[in-house]
């Protein structure tokens, strides 16, 4: 992992953090519908195969 992807998982690690960030990229429709509330922290990292 390199040290921007380290960056992005420490702030997103809270959850303010990633909700904010999930209300900043999408249109208010979606969010209407997302329970910003029920977002867990998940430890898996996936990359692409």
């Amino acid at each position: 992992m390199n040290e921007h992807d380290k960056l992005f998982k420490e702030i997103e690690s809270v959850k303010e953090n990633a909700a904010d960030l999930i209300r900043s990229l999408f249109p208010e429709e979606i969010i209407n519908e997302i329970d910003l509330d029920s977002l867990q922290l998940d430890n898996n990292s996936y990359s692409p195969v």
